[in-house]
């Protein structure tokens, strides 16, 4: 197909979806009582997007770890450079409120018990189960997951460090000696090439 077909293909796709856009009812098609067929607006298209910030002053000032009088002091200079040999001191009672308990759906935590059943019933059986994490960054370099997997590990049995991509993309791993040959080559579905990496 020659380029000026394709473009002009291209551009009838656009026009088709663009007047589609115009007469679709704002409330969408009715297809069932369960489903509704929806088409963006020209408004939600072109129209600037709503930037809502919400107040998180009440988070913030609850969740103070660091005692006013230690930051200050932190922030004043000193009048001879002497290497620091203390830590921080940091409030005891704010850093109590920055432990979280684990949020379960409709704060029930049973949920997780039909996990635990299976989990007791693995040693000295011959079945293996496997746990996929999978996340942000905390995972990365085995950051949050090495606590998780020990404690697991030390309770119900197992091994191993789990999945590993071939070439780590950091100079970092806490778990593992990682080495790997130059000759790989790294390909992305989607966003810039890093050359360097």
């Amino acid at each position: 197909m020659k380029p000026l077909k394709i473009l002009a293909f291209l551009f009838s796709v656009m026009a088709i979806l663009f007047i589609l856009s115009l007469v679709f009812p704002d409330e969408g098609l009715r297809i069932s009582e369960k489903i509704v067929l929806n088409f963006p607006t020209v408004e939600e298209i072109l129209g600037e997007d709503k930037v809502e910030y919400a107040d998180i002053s009440d988070i913030v000032n609850a969740s103070l770890a660091i005692s006013d009088s230690a930051y200050l002091a932190m922030m004043e200079p000193t009048a001879v450079p002497e290497p620091v040999y203390d830590t921080v001191r940091a409030n005891e009672d704010s850093l109590k409120q920055l432990i979280h308990p684990i949020e379960y759906p409709g704060s029930d935590p049973s949920v997780l018990y039909p996990f635990f059943r299976q989990m007791r019933s693995l040693p000295g059986s011959e079945r293996s189960l496997r746990i996929m994490h999978y996340g942000d960054s905390q995972i990365e370099g085995d950051r949050m997951t090495s606590l998780i997997r020990y404690r697991l590990q030390k309770q119900f049995g197992g091994r191993g460090i789990g999945l590993q991509p071939a070439v780590q993309l950091y100079g970092y791993q806490l778990s593992l000696k990682h080495t790997a040959s130059e000759n790989w080559i790294r390909y992305t579905s989607f966003g810039k090439v890093d050359s360097t990496l």
